[in-house]
């Protein structure tokens, strides 16, 4: 949504763009209006007309006439030139004073580059040539629509002069405005690029309403234009480069206008078959229904299919026509019958492969579970053997503990059995020397005393030195450890 509303922006963006570029160019050239008047629209060779422009705004006029009936005699504006049939000067209003010099037709045609240009017709008889017989003049086809001299048209047998005085509202959808040469003249009219129109007003009352004609560059001709619709949708009727075969040339009434259009052979439907151009731009031939007024763009391969040659030869009645469409109807019906079946078929198929590959996925889902419970199962049972051989060897391992525990209990219980009588034997060695080193103490003691008395009784230092030789000294005398032995 935002992209779209983006794309609708930028869209309107541009167009406003286009607009102000545009605009401001049209209201350049198109800055004001002329006006013309002069002193009679019928007059004799010999005579003088005076003619008066009135522009709202000063800018480059030009005046345009019939060389071969007029001639220019004074002009008040200041600075003015002439070439040819054709008067220019820069300024505002300006009169000018021609001479009636041959019979015939005059076209007064004012044009500017700024203004909207205006123009007026004058008729000039001849008195002295009343009397001859009329000849008809080489610029005037009567009943016919080739251009005359100074933008002038005679159509069945009414003299039209090219105007640019049309209102907006009369420019239908798709068409700009153009600079168009007329006969040496410039005119503000209008094309869509592949239809031109221009604008005509009678000669005789120029100050009326007009009417806008296709106009043919080619020959400068025009030919009317009939536009069915509205001035934003609509289409203007042309003639076909190529008319199908089974068509024939008709005439068919629409509004005031009175059109030539085609029609099948034993046309009984009131069906007419019309070439015209669109507000797009678009040619293509088109179907008028004369009952109920409506158009409509025509099936031309239906057109061709329902105008067919029959097996003898003959073009299809109108009943044939009802009863090839009838048939048409039927086989559209069937055709869209039998495309909702196949389109059920595709959706019933779509549906069972979907469903098959759900049963498939189902199926798989199932073995890969049983798989895993066989898995699990499988693992369960080795797990379990595992423990019992674990418990197994457990318990050989305890019995082997056990005997290895009661043989250390074993050596143990020797061990400290042979502690406690390394003890008590240490204890009785320890007594026995114990023992002994008394009896050495109270032997040593009893000596000294023995000494003590003999000391006492001899009174040479002599004996004295041969007792203390005989002391025995036990100092060095090593006790042995038992433990030893």
């Amino acid at each position: 949504m935002k992209y779209i509303r983006k794309k609708c922006m930028t869209y309107v963006a541009t167009i406003l763009l286009c607009l102000m570029a545009v605009l401001p160019a049209q209201a350049a050239q198109v800055g004001g209006t002329t006006s013309i008047a002069v002193s009679g629209s019928s007059m004799e060779v010999g005579d003088t007309l005076t003619v008066t422009v009135q522009p709202s705004a000063d800018g480059t006029i030009r005046l345009r006439y019939n060389g071969s009936v007029l001639r220019l005699t004074d002009c008040d504006a200041s600075g003015y030139t002439t070439a040819g049939s054709e008067v220019t000067y820069t300024g505002g209003a300006a009169t000018m004073t021609f001479e009636a010099i041959g019979s015939g037709s005059s076209g007064l045609i004012v044009s500017s580059d700024t203004l909207t240009g205006s123009s007026t017709t004058v008729q000039v008889t001849d008195p002295a040539a009343t009397t001859s017989e009329p000849q008809e003049s080489s610029g005037t086809q009567t009943g016919g629509t080739a251009a005359q001299t100074e933008g002038q048209f005679t159509i069945d047998g009414v003299a039209y002069v090219a105007s640019e005085r049309y209102s907006s509202s009369e420019i239908p959808a798709g068409f700009d405005t153009v600079q168009l040469e007329i006969q040496g003249s410039t005119y503000r009219e209008l094309s869509n690029g592949q239809i031109t129109l221009v604008y005509l007003k009678p000669a005789s009352n120029i100050q009326g309403s007009g009417t806008f004609y296709i106009y043919n560059e080619e020959d400068q001709s025009v030919s009317p234009m009939t536009l069915i619709g509205t001035m934003q949708d609509y289409v203007i009727t042309l003639e076909p480069a190529e008319i199908p075969a089974k068509l024939s040339a008709a005439t068919v009434t629409i509004g005031d206008h009175q059109i030539n259009a085609y029609a099948a052979a034993e046309n009984t439907d009131n069906f007419y078959y019309l070439y015209g151009i669109d507000e797009n731009g678009t040619e293509q031939w088109y179907q008028y229904d004369a009952g109920d007024g409506s158009l409509q763009r025509a099936n031309m391969e239906l057109l061709a299919a329902d105008t067919g040659q029959a097996s003898g030869g003959t073009a299809l009645t109108g009943e044939g026509n009802s009863d090839q469409i009838s048939r048409l109807r039927i086989a559209i019906a069937v055709l869209v019958f039998v495309a909702v079946v196949l389109l059920i078929a595709v959706i019933n198929l779509m549906l069972g492969r979907r469903r098959a590959r759900e049963d498939a996925f189902d199926i798989i889902d199932d073995q890969e579970d049983s798989d895993e419970k066989d898995t699990d199962n499988a693992e369960a049972d080795s797990a379990y053997s595992a423990d019992i051989e674990a418990e197994d060897e457990g318990e050989a391992d305890d019995e082997e503990w056990r005997g290895f525990h009661g043989i250390n209990d074993s050596v143990r219980m020797d061990f400290e059995n042979g502690l406690d009588n390394n003890r008590s034997q240490e204890d009785e060695d320890d007594q026995v020397t114990e023992e002994l080193q008394r009896e050495l103490d109270q032997l040593n003691m009893d000596r000294k005393e023995e000494k003590k008395s003999k000391d006492a009784s001899k009174s040479t230092g002599k004996s004295k030195e041969n007792d203390d030789e005989e002391e025995l000294d036990f100092s060095d005398l090593e006790i042995l450890d038992l433990n030893d032995l």
